[in-house]
């Protein structure tokens, strides 16, 4: 413990940093590989992609290389986002056979998708959206979070 200011004590943490590979050496049952997950994705199905900070880009960028090494392993999914801020592969046009983007907010690395018409967007208020879900009046069959 240490003191930052007289009677305030702040705690400080180990300069350890666990990245993604210690974590699947150390706990290989918590980890399966990208691609058995994604093949279980459908043709047409509905994905969920989390938003804003808590963007999984990692997950994001391991479907976009699941697509491009199986081109053939599904067509026709819906990603639904919030709010894009970092990777967005289901935008650009060559995955078009694969992904069609519907924002709910329409992010900087999204807007040309949709002003070109290869993504769509859902005007809603952005407090509503879990209720979408909750309601399934926007069915999901994966959500990445």
């Amino acid at each position: 413990m240490k003191t930052s200011k007289p009677g305030r004590v702040t705690r400080v943490l180990p300069e350890r940093h666990l990245n993604l590979d210690e974590a699947k050496k150390g706990y290989p049952e918590k980890f399966r590989p990208e691609s058995k997950i994604f093949k279980n994705i459908r043709r047409g199905a509905r994905i969920f992609v989390s938003s804003a900070c808590a963007e999984p880009q990692y997950a994001v960028r391991a479907l976009q290389e699941f697509v491009v090494s199986e081109p053939k392993a599904f067509y026709d999914a819906e990603v639904f986002q919030v709010w894009t801020m970092g990777v967005a592969p289901y935008t650009d046009i060559k995955y078009k056979d694969h992904f069609r983007y519907n924002a709910f907010f329409i992010g900087r690395n999204a807007r040309s998708a949709v002003n070109e018409g290869f993504a769509d967007y859902t005007p809603v208020f952005l407090s509503e959206t879990p209720d979408l879900f909750y309601r399934r009046l926007v069915p999901l069959d994966v959500a990445i979070i």
